[in-house]
């Protein structure tokens, strides 16, 4: 029992690599697993463990080897990684398809980009539970104004972010007259460290920022 417990703790971090560099893989190695009449027996849930690492969610707390996974400190260099769908917003068209699925939403998360050195914003992140809208304020320009505007001032849509009030909401700002409702600054439950350091408290995991201070003015 020991010697399976081993295999199938070796063969969950084999998997959280996976999920953060090889979908295909992944999914391979899913159903070789799910294959063998042994290792498909409860207590062993590859495929929610699977999830669970992809969405860093709480996971099969009633397995052994999970368990022990959980309690190993994360790997060096192991990065957030999340598969989630995303879509660049660059259209008037695209704009109101995109405002109809943010403004349903009950929480988004929003996070802006600018160039290094210069005023105004490149681009603004808008994360739901399943999906991310880039909107790229360079191709929209004006026709962004009412749109934030009406999503902003939402009762009824919470907006999660880090350092916002005091580092993206005065950008957005200049964009024209903005109010904003329902906003969590997370912030204010991680007082030291920054964001990077909030991910490794909650997730376990390390914050790639690299790409921090680039030039979001680009495009391919």
């Amino acid at each position: 029992e020991e010697h399976l417990l081993t295999f199938e703790w070796e063969a969950l971090q084999s998997l959280q690599r996976l999920v953060r560099c090889d979908r295909r893989a992944l999914d391979l190695a899913l159903a070789s697993l799910a294959a063998s009449a042994r290792l498909a027996m409860a207590p062993r849930a590859w495929a929610w463990a699977a999830k669970a690492l992809t969405n860093g969610t709480k996971g099969p707390m009633h397995w052994p080897a999970w368990v022990k996974l959980m309690e190993t400190p994360p790997e060096k260099g192991y990065l957030l990684s999340l598969s989630v769908p995303w879509k660049v917003v660059k259209s008037k068209d695209e704009l109101e398809t995109s405002m109809k699925v943010l403004s349903s939403a009950s929480t988004i998360a929003m996070d802006a980009e600018w160039v290094p050195e210069t005023k105004g914003v490149a681009i603004l992140q808008l994360a739901t539970w399943e999906e991310v809208h880039i909107w790229d304020l360079q191709e929209l320009g004006p026709l962004v104004l009412p749109h934030l505007r009406e999503l902003l001032a939402a009762e009824s849509v919470r907006k999660l972010g880090f350092c916002f009030s005091s580092s993206d909401w005065p950008r957005l700002s200049s964009l024209g007259p903005l109010e904003l409702r329902r906003l969590v600054d997370l912030r204010l439950s991680q007082p030291e460290g920054g964001l990077r350091a909030l991910v490794r408290k909650t997730l376990g995991r390390r914050l790639d920022k690299a790409e921090q201070r680039s030039d979001w003015s680009r495009r391919p």
